[in-house]
Parts: structure tokens; C-alpha cells; sequence
């Protein structure tokens, strides 16, 4: 049910994966100034005792300085996200329907639609943890590049897992308002003949030219050099890995799914037992195979766009538990519900 004083779930950030993002700024900006120093010292060309302790203070303070620039940068973006993340729905709400440019003609029923599935957007965005409104904002922006036609650089994972965080929790809040496939589909289908007349039309969004600027290439050989890397601690693991860990897939899995792409599928019972275990836990088998026919489909005939029908068969063939699940490993916060804006 929805109100006014009703506040959306916020939830609550995983102290694990907090402890490893501190532990990853630590290493990587300690690693980048003591390269910086060792860099300037070896410029010095002072010799003898002096021009030792010169070279010794040469590093301190280069080091030293290093380091406060990083720690200052990390403030000034930190504050760029919890002034996104402060701002007010209303606020926000402003901004969105001045991006998306709806017709003034537009009846106003149909406006008001539009603007309540508008704000269930708004509303997933400012959901999202601060740590991901950075690449919220970009990724959005990303986001507009392709839908005028342009071609924007490749998504970096946290703009991928912020997109698509929001992405489902905006699904979510309107399947809770049209809870049947019928009604859902419906909704799509008015959302795609309103949107027509807006600055981001709804079969512009679901495009695959559209889509693909959100996608994680992942190379299963590649990305299992790079977790051996990753243990022996001479590479960092690759966005890929990066994924794939963080639904808990082996790379020897994650190479189970490639059947997908196959027609017919391939190994089809390994598939439905690999989403299964770490995907769809929640979800019956029975729907889990339907949910792979799609994907499949999709990735074999390639269409233009996931039409309406393909979209509503994905949403309700996924237990809702699920989608909370996904929302919680994107976002790194606990789904405890999603509520409608």
C-alpha cells in the first residue's frame, strides 16, 4: 500500500563488504603515493650522508602530501554522493521530469501515470547506498549518451550494478501496484505509448543498442587467470570475477550458462541447477527453466528490443524473494521489501 509519511526500506550495508572496500582504498592509494615517492627520490640527484637524508625527505613528503590529495579527493566525492543521496524526492522528482521532457499535451491521466511510475524510479535511485550514487549519476548519464544514438565508453561494474540495482527495484515497486501478469503488462503497455512522446521512450530504454552499454564482458578463462592472480596477490580480480563472485558462481558454473547461447540449449538440466543453486534459490525449477527459454531466445535471435510480453514473463516467472536477493548482491544492502513510491 502506498502514503505519503510511508518511508521506502533503506537497507543496511554488509559490514563484510564494508571492511573490504576500506581494505581495497587502503592498498591501492598506500600502493599508488609510495610508488609516487620512490618515483620522485630516484629524480633527487643529491649524494653522500646529506643527500641521503635529503632522498629520506624527499620521500616523507612526497608520500605524505600523496596521501592527503588522495584523502581529500575521497572527501570531495563523498560529499558529490551524500549531496545526491540528501537530496529530497521532490527535488529529485523535478529533475527527472525536466530530463524526460513529457509532451504538455499529454492528457492528464495519462500524466499522472506516468509520473507515478516516474517516481517509483525516482524513489529506487535514492534507495540506492551513497556509494553507488556516483556511478548512478554517470551511469545515468551513460544512460542518455546511448538513448540520443551516441555511443558512450564501456560501464564500469559499480555503474552496471547501480543501473541495474535500481533497475529491479523499480520493477519490484511496480509489480507490488500491478501484481498480476495481466495488469503488468498492461502498465507496460501505456508506459510504452505515453513514453513516445518523452525525451526517453520506453521501447528506447528496453533496445538492445540500449542494454548493451550495461554489460560485463566476461571472459571465463581470462577471469580465472585473474582470480589466480588475485590469490597469490599480484593482480587484482576483474570485473567479471568481481560478478561472479559476488553471486557466489564458480568460473567452472558461470562456464555451465554459456549453453545458453546455444539452440537448443545445451545442457539444459546443468543450467536450470546452476541458477538454481546460486541465482534463483528461491525460485521453483519449473519457473527457472522458463526463465532460461527466455534468456535463450534472447540470446539466440537477438531482437531489436525485450519487448513487453518477454519483460512481464521474466518479472513473474522470478520469485519475489529472488529479485530482493539480486537488489542485495547489486546494491550491497539488504532488500527487506520494496514498497511503492
Amino acid at each position: 500500500m502506498s502514503g505519503e509519511n510511508q518511508k521506502p526500506d533503506v537497507p543496511q550495508e554488509n559490514p563484510k563488504e564494508a571492511m573490504k572496500k576500506e581494505g581495497k582504498w587502503k592498498w591501492n592509494n598506500l600502493s599508488s603515493a609510495f610508488s609516487k615517492a620512490k618515483e620522485k627520490v630516484k629524480k633527487a640527484k643529491e649524494k653522500g650522508p646529506l643527500g641521503l637524508w635529503t632522498k629520506i625527505t624527499i620521500f616523507w613528503e612526497t608520500f605524505s602530501n600523496e596521501m592527503k590529495g588522495i584523502k581529500a579527493e575521497e572527501k570531495k566525492v563523498s560529499a558529490e554522493a551524500k549531496a545526491e543521496a540528501g537530496k529530497s524526492i521532490k527535488a529529485k522528482m523535478k529533475e527527472a521530469k525536466e530530463a524526460v521532457k513529457l509532451d504538455d499535451k499529454t492528457p492528464a491521466a495519462d500524466k499522472e501515470f506516468y509520473d507515478e511510475v516516474l517516481a517509483m524510479g525516482v524513489t529506487a535511485g535514492n534507495e540506492l547506498p551513497v556509494e553507488l550514487q556516483d556511478a548512478f549519476k554517470s551511469g545515468k548519464g551513460k544512460l542518455a549518451q546511448a538513448v540520443r544514438g551516441e555511443t558512450p565508453e564501456d560501464s564500469t561494474l559499480d555503474e552496471v550494478k547501480a543501473m541495474a540495482g535500481a533497475g529491479l527495484l523499480t520493477v519490484t515497486k511496480l509489480k507490488a501496484k500491478y501484481n498480476n501478469p495481466t495488469k503488468f503488462k498492461d502498465a507496460l503497455d501505456r508506459l510504452d505509448k505515453i513514453s513516445d512522446s518523452s525525451a526517453y521512450p520506453l521501447k528506447k530504454l528496453l533496445s538492445m543498442t540500449v542494454l548493451k552499454i550495461f554489460k560485463i564482458k566476461i571472459d571465463v578463462a581470462g577471469e580465472a587467470l585473474k582470480g589466480v592472480g588475485s590469490m597469490l596477490r599480484v593482480s587484482e580480480k576483474g570485473d567479471g570475477m568481481k560478478l561472479l563472485d559476488s553471486l557466489n558462481l564458480s568460473v567452472s558454473d558461470a562456464k555451465k550458462l554459456g549453453g545458453l547461447k546455444k539452440q537448443p540449449i545445451e545442457n539444459e538440466s546443468n543450467i536450470v541447477a546452476v541458477m538454481k543453486k546460486s541465482i534463483f534459490p528461491n525460485t521453483d525449477e519449473g519457473k527457472i527453466r522458463n526463465v532460461a527459454k527466455i534468456v535463450n531466445k534472447l540470446l539466440v535471435e537477438k531482437p531489436d528490443r525485450v519487448d513487453n510480453q518477454v519483460l512481464t514473463n521474466l518479472v513473474f516467472n522470478i520469485d519475489d524473494r529472488d529479485m530482493k536477493r539480486l537488489i542485495e548482491i547489486l546494491t550491497g544492502k539488504k532488500a527487506e521489501g520494496a514498497k511503492i513510491a
